[in-house]
């Protein structure tokens, strides 16, 4: 934790102000920060040994014990499962989804490329808008033999799509991208797209048998295609350099 910089102000407070300007009064709205931390404990739980969760300082914890013990595995502290036991073979997923073990399956896709889409490390989804490198149109990093395969090179405008829709993104040839994938950040403003739509219109909406997302299941295909005129960006000034 730092004192707070400048006229920086942290959620909980600010939500606080936003709440009175707009007339909400109800106890929640007012409550302090040190209300809250309480709130979020059960000041009962005897693990808690009758201290006030916000008496608690910064970088300090309780040790969590059992019966007045140290908390050990086994002796004191049993798996919640079934049979009591860690279990490497699950009873639960054999009843949930007919596979005591976790298998793989590989995934049926007609098109060729992996899409991986992580954040930037200046742009976490969409925070941080409005700074420089927030307008710039993420470019699509693809492997010197895909891109070879496909009569593809760095600086040129490529349609990426599957069965769920598609980007048009400025290409980049790296051999930091690995043969069959492709890659470019997630969390691109709508208004860098000039078809209103980022990478996130490829991923598919399914979730993992024990829940997660599974947006590296996302497969894609590239070509060319004519780069957008300015009229697609509605007149802004429109960045195509690698600030990412």
């Amino acid at each position: 934790m730092i004192p707070r910089v400048g006229e920086a102000l942290p959620n909980t407070e600010i939500f606080r102000r936003l709440a009175a300007r707009f007339g909400f009064d109800e106890p929640a709205f007012g409550a302090s920060d040190l209300d809250l931390i309480d709130d979020a404990f059960d000041a009962d739980d005897p693990r808690m040994k009758g201290t006030p969760a916000r008496s608690l300082a910064p970088g300090t914890a309780l040790l969590m014990e059992f019966d007045g013990d140290e908390a050990v595995l086994f002796k004191n502290v049993m798996p919640a499962t079934a049979s009591g036991k860690v279990e490497l073979v699950s009873s639960y997923l054999a009843e949930r989804h007919g596979e005591p073990v976790p298998s793989f399956r590989p995934l049926d896709s007609d098109y060729p490329l992996t899409l991986v889409t992580p954040a930037s490390d200046k742009r976490i989804t969409s925070t941080f808008g409005g700074l420089e490198w927030s307008e710039a149109t993420p470019p699509l990093e693809m492997h010197p033999d895909d891109a070879r395969a496909r009569g593809l090179r760095t600086g040129q405008w490529v349609r990426v799509w599957n069965e769920r829709g598609e980007v048009r993104l400025p290409l980049e040839v790296s051999k930091a991208v690995r043969p069959g994938c492709v890659y470019t950040y997630k969390g691109a403003w709508f208004r860098t797209a000039d078809n209103g739509q980022t990478v996130s219109a490829l991923a598919p909406a399914t979730k993992a048998d024990l829940g997660g997302a599974c947006f590296n299941d996302a497969r894609v295909e590239a070509a060319a295609c004519s780069p957008p005129g300015p009229a697609a960006f509605a007149g802004r000034a429109f960045a195509r350099s690698h600030l990412l």
